[in-house]
């Protein structure tokens, strides 16, 4: 089994507004992480292209094969694939689930999915976690301009080889199908495979980081970890978390794993978390907000919402080192990819009172979201605000705005 590393340019933010993939870039992987093969190819959209970021232009793509041209090629390339990364790859998944449903085919269900975005702001990783960013504190060389998608690409594995020397875990590879447009058969892998036999072994560990599609991410654990069993261990890092100190980082780190393997039935839990949203230490309110992040549920989340709410415009800058407390919790609302999130992003947006910066943060992970995977529209309201966010100084806030106004 393979693991693909991919990486998509694009001619906008939204498939749903008409935005098409342009380039494809794929770097396989083994199960240790070892260099396989690559693949890339220009796509040509088939629609009105202006040279943005990628530097491609409409020129370029005219001779390309579209992604219906490309697609059984590509399939053929993925046969062997259980995991797909990528940096930010809620926003590979909206474009693929688009482009494969165009042909009349769909991603298997059973495809494994990790974000290396997401796994550097859970290990703490990096002033920031964009690439650009990581890249360069890590000092990962590129091997070409960047946003382009095979440089993007080979930079995404070596940085997923870096995090994986970081006590961060591997999914463990399992044998998939991919099918083929319409009624087709399948792509089997394994032995006697089209791409060959199957060399690659699990890991046999559960992975860190996953951006999974589904709503709230709740436990598929069975009966000897439920609420009940997990009680006690979780009181325990609840006293600790309590007790201040050394040992209160640490059991926070402890609840934030908790809660990403249980999800939703750390709920019981949500009203003691709370108040460390505000604790002096910045590792603790960190990881406490990552954890509610991972619960989930409404309780969880409008706990988030209420510590955007309630921090003081001029604490929010409290902490260059590593990211603001609106940046921080912005990531940990963003840990369920889920409509509640997205609600409660949508309702931050419309506040008088957060400042701009705070606003941009919700955008730029707002922006990541596959709304019309989780049902959810922008109100057209909304483009008001989003056009005077667009005219600000600050980069950032710009960023976030357009990701956005891609989608109305």
């Amino acid at each position: 089994m393979e693991i693909a590393v991919i990486d998509l340019e694009t001619t906008g933010f939204s498939p749903n507004s008409g935005d098409r993939i342009i380039e494809i870039g794929i770097v396989f992987l083994n199960a240790r992480l070892e260099h396989v093969r690559t693949f890339e190819s220009l796509v040509n959209p088939e629609c009105p292209v202006s040279s943005g970021v990628h530097g491609i232009s409409p020129e370029e793509l005219t001779g390309s094969p579209t992604f219906s041209q490309l697609f059984d090629t590509l399939l053929l390339e993925l046969g062997r694939t259980s995991c797909l990364v990528a940096h930010n790859i809620s926003f590979e998944m909206k474009f693929l689930r688009s482009e494969f449903g165009f042909v009349g085919s769909a991603l298997p269900d059973e495809l494994q999915q990790l974000c290396t975005m997401k796994a550097a702001r859970e290990l703490g990783i990096g002033s920031n976690q964009k690439l650009p960013t990581l890249i360069k504190e890590m000092g990962i060389s590129m091997t070409g301009p960047s946003h382009r998608a095979m440089p993007d690409a080979l930079a995404t594995a070596e940085l997923l080889r870096r995090l994986a020397g970081s006590s961060f875990s591997l999914p463990p590879l399992s044998p998939i199908e991919w099918t083929r447009r319409g009624n087709g058969s399948p792509i089997r892998q394994g032995r006697g495979g089209p791409l060959g036999s199957d060399t690659g072994k699990s890991s046999g560990t559960k992975p860190i980081v996953g951006d999974g599609d589904a709503g709230n991410r709740t436990s598929k654990t069975s009966g000897v970890n439920a609420v009940a069993d997990l009680s006690r261990p979780i009181q325990i890092l609840l006293a600790k978390l309590e007790g201040g100190g050394d040992a209160a980082s640490q059991a926070a780190e402890a609840l934030k794993s908790q809660a990403r393997r249980h999800g939703s039935k750390m709920e019981p839990a949500v009203e003691q978390l709370v108040p460390f949203l505000f604790d002096d230490n910045r590792l603790v309110r960190v990881s406490v907000a990552i954890a509610l992040g991972h619960i989930g549920t409404t309780k969880a989340v409008t706990a988030i919402v209420k510590a955007f709410e309630q921090t003081p415009p001029g604490e929010l800058a409290a902490e260059s080192d590593g990211g603001t407390i609106h940046y921080w919790l912005a990531s940990a609302l963003a840990e369920n990819e889920s409509k509640i999130s997205a609600k409660a992003f949508l309702s931050l947006l419309g506040s008088r009172t957060l400042p701009d910066s705070a606003k941009a943060c919700v955008m730029l992970e707002l922006g990541r979201f596959d709304l019309d995977n989780l049902g959810v529209k922008l109100p057209e309201n909304l483009s008001e605000t989003l056009e005077r966010l667009a005219s600000s100084d600050d980069p950032e806030v710009v960023e976030g705005a357009l990701s956005l106004l891609g989608q109305i």
